[in-house]
């Protein structure tokens, strides 16, 4: 978060995170049958990964209203 307390910067790094933790899972998904197990082992590493540190965030409504 920069010092005019905006949060976008901090979203942008997370959504990277987000998406480099699903990478690494998508070759290993891509060959499971089971969609609950996919759908757990996204649930473990990517939304933690996307939602680092959220507690500290201070939305407005330009970034509740940003596409993630």
């Amino acid at each position: 978060m920069n010092t005019d307390n905006d949060v976008r910067e901090v979203l942008v790094r997370r959504q990277k995170a987000a998406w480099a933790a699903f990478g690494l899972l998508k070759e290993v998904t891509n060959h499971l049958a089971d969609t609950e197990l996919r759908a757990n082992l996204f649930d473990s590493t990517v939304l933690p990964a996307l939602c680092y540190r959220s507690e500290t965030w201070v939305t407005s409504t330009s970034t509740s209203r940003s596409r993630l």
